[in-house]
């Protein structure tokens, strides 16, 4: 800060006349006043004669000095944010006055002339004119006043500051609001308030600790704010489990790697993960088709965890191809060696979770119709017929589910499988030369309502010509249940007598995986090949 000061000078003048004798006094604060006026003249000595001479004229009074200007203040600073009250700046000194302009001196009046001999007194000197007074010095200008300091009012509030961590997701929120981390990780709340904070984990994640200014592994933590705090949310992702079983003879591998069944049959693997799993047979074997979180028939499924899962891979000893088989995975075609033949579906049907993959569900009026199947059930000595059925408690009564059947005209053939009354079931048997094998439509109890059940039908005739035919056998989970004995004739029942279209399904049902062979098999072997099930020397171990 500076001061700056103006001074004026006072000036001094004193006007001298004729025989004046004023005096002037030297500068100081106040200009000294002029000396009073002239002495007066000395009346002349009366010449003879002469005249008086005249008084001196008094001097004019000194001008007073100007008063001095008032400094101007300075700027108060401006206070910082959020620091210490600055320091005000010091404020400039206030100008000193000006001197005030001296007084002229006063002239000295005339003396009076001496009367001359016998003359005239001499005139009177003039008074001498006073000097003029000095003028008052100026005012000083005031400094500045000094810029405060950089400051403010004191710390108030402070930073609150979340830091997610861990391997899985979640959002943090605090109560009062200001966090939703997140978005938002870091809010500022009053100083020595109270804040909560809760920790939600996201799907497939869960919330495991706090750490830094919270502790503990519960979902809400309560910070004091007194100074800026730091907090850290640990969230891990969810691991799910999957099992997996190899029925028969092969393995189960995963990708990602974990699960290598033979050996390792479990592991867990992390939330949302899409595992493909992929069945292999050994060289004696089939695989025959996925169940449970997998499906259908192809060597590799993949499965997406959300939830622990478990999936099922069934092999079976290597036999035969079918020669029909729908599986019903999503599709209705035919995957059997002999090509087309697929499945149109009627009514209210829609396809659900099966026994092995997919099946179809048949509700009101549902049946589904293979037309042209003569050609492939009559080529052939022997037949093996396998289907996986559920019935439901609203299944209808006297209905076909499995019908290649013509026993209205002749020539009669083929075989009808139908619901009675649950769970009485019946099969009707025919060929060329009697409507009915038995001479009616002999009767068994069925499987169980509300679980899945394999049944079977084997045909093992010894040709394709007249006496050449066999009975029929009704298998369910792989234990015999019915035997219709062939006619005295043995002719065939896949003759050229039966219709032209299979009939598969009824209302009140649920079927799955249907195959026919042009072989037989032995029960043991029906059980591992065809059901995929564990023979145990005496019965059959369902999949």
């Amino acid at each position: 800060m500076q001061l700056r000061l103006s001074y004026v000078a006072l000036a001094l003048g004193a006007l001298l006349f004729a025989n004046a004798c004023g005096s002037v006094s030297p500068m100081n604060g106040t200009g000294t006043a002029g000396n009073g006026g002239g002495h007066g003249g000395t009346t002349g000595s009366a010449g003879k004669g002469g005249t008086t001479g005249s008084a001196g004229t008094t001097g004019t009074a000194g001008t007073t000095g100007a008063a001095g200007t008032t400094g101007v203040a300075g700027t108060t600073g401006v206070g910082g944010v959020g620091g210490t009250t600055g320091v005000a700046g010091t404020g400039g000194t206030t100008g000193a006055a000006g001197t005030t302009g001296v007084a002229g001196t006063t002239g000295s009046a005339g003396t009076t002339g001496a009367a001359g001999r016998g003359g005239t007194t001499g005139a009177a000197g003039t008074t001498g004119v006073a000097g003029t007074t000095g003028s008052a010095g100026t005012t000083g200008v005031a400094g500045t006043t000094g810029v405060a300091g950089t400051g403010g009012t004191g710390v108030s509030s402070y930073l609150v500051t979340v830091v997610p961590a861990g391997t899985g997701m979640g959002t943090v929120m605090s109560s009062p609001a200001g966090i939703n981390c997140g978005a938002t990780c870091s809010a500022s709340f009053a100083a020595g308030s109270m804040v909560t904070l809760t920790a939600t984990p996201s799907a497939g994640s869960m919330f495991t600790s706090w750490s830094g200014a919270c502790s503990g592994s519960t979902a809400t933590c309560v910070v004091t704010v007194n100074a800026a705090t730091s907090v850290a949310a640990t969230f891990t992702i969810k691991q799910v489990a999957l099992t997996v079983t190899a029925a028969g003879s092969g393995t189960v591998t995963s990708s990602p790697a974990g699960i290598s069944c033979g050996s390792t049959c479990m592991a867990s693997f992390n939330y949302g993960t899409v595992v493909t799993l992929t069945a292999t047979p050994t060289a004696s074997s089939t695989f025959m088709g996925w169940s449970g979180a997998c499906s259908g028939t192809a060597t590799t499924c993949m499965v997406t965890l959300t939830d622990a899962a478990s999936v099922t891979a069934t092999f079976v000893p290597a036999g035969p191809t079918p020669l029909l088989r729908w599986t019903f995975d999503g599709t209705n075609t035919n995957s059997g060696s002999s090509a087309g033949y697929p499945v149109t579906l009627n009514g209210s049907t829609s396809y659900v979770a099966g026994k092995i993959g997919q099946a179809i569900n048949f509700a009101a009026g549902g049946y589904g119709v293979v037309p042209g199947t003569r050609s492939v059930l009559t080529a052939s000595a022997q037949y093996t017929i396998s289907l996986w059925v559920n019935l439901t408690a609203s299944v209808g009564s006297s209905v076909a589910f499995f019908d290649f059947n013509n026993r209205s005209t002749a020539p009669y053939g083929g075989i009808q499988l139908g619901i009675s009354s649950a769970p009485q079931m019946s099969i009707c048997v025919a060929t060329s030369s009697n409507s009915f094998l038995t001479g009616s439509c002999p009767g068994f109890t069925g499987p169980a309502s509300g679980a899945w059940h394999n049944m079977i039908l084997r045909y093992a005739g010894t040709g394709t010509g007249a006496g050449q035919g066999a009975g029929v056998d009704v298998y369910i989970d792989d234990v015999l249940v019915k035997s219709v004995a062939n006619d005295a004739s043995n002719n065939p029942v896949f003759n050229a007598g039966i219709p032209d279209q299979l009939y598969i399904g009824a209302p009140g049902m649920m079927v799955d995986d249907v195959r026919v062979y042009n072989s037989v098999f032995t029960v043991a072997n029906q059980c591992t090949q065809i059901i995929g099930g564990t023979w145990n020397g005496t019965s059959c171990t369902l999949p």
